[in-house]
């Protein structure tokens, strides 16, 4: 019950957060134009900036990576309600469930989807990119798009490994 109840708060949450949104710098058009040529794009963030991101690239069949827990589960809800596609992993990279999760995400990127990876998850440490994206991308073709965010009014988690970030009221996000 508490985990229904933690899955409908956060596919709330994005929903009355969403529309705040204020992008500057809108890559739309720069996208569009790698789409055109044939390419698929794979977001690459840090961890504590997803709260946003998701909901930008929203209803556009992108998938994710995210851990194979309950914690996991709240993020797959999210997500799928925005139209993503998940896929589980691990931090153990001798799991079959990593490596299943990330062969499974290749295919769908080769399939002509994009993706959207946390580089530093999906539990660190903080800031410390793990070198599997450049494996992903060349074994599936995508360009990696850096996404940075920058919000003018935040909440910051500080119990949180990643130091989650919130929006306030307004939210720039810069690619």
């Amino acid at each position: 019950m508490i985990q229904l109840l933690k899955k409908i708060l956060i596919i709330l949450v994005y929903r009355l957060l969403g529309p705040t949104v204020k992008i500057i710098n809108d890559p739309e058009s720069q996208l569009k134009k790698i789409k055109a040529g044939g390419r698929n794009l794979l977001f690459v963030l840090w961890h504590e900036s997803t709260a946003m991101c998701f909901y930008y690239y929203r209803y556009r069949q992108a998938a994710i990576l995210r851990e194979d827990s309950k914690k996991g589960e709240v993020l797959a809800a999210m997500s799928r309600n925005l139209g993503y596609t998940d896929f589980k992993i691990t931090d153990n990279t001798a799991d079959k469930t990593a490596i299943k999760g990330i062969i499974q995400l290749i295919k769908y990127l080769k399939k002509g989807h994009d993706g959207v990876i946390a580089i530093d998850g999906p539990n660190g440490p903080y800031h410390e990119p793990k070198t599997g994206i450049f494996q992903i991308a060349r074994k599936s073709d995508t360009i990696i798009i850096p996404v940075g965010v920058w919000y003018k009014n935040k909440y910051v988690s500080k119990k949180r490994w990643d130091r989650y970030q919130a929006p306030g009221l307004l939210l720039s996000v810069y690619y």
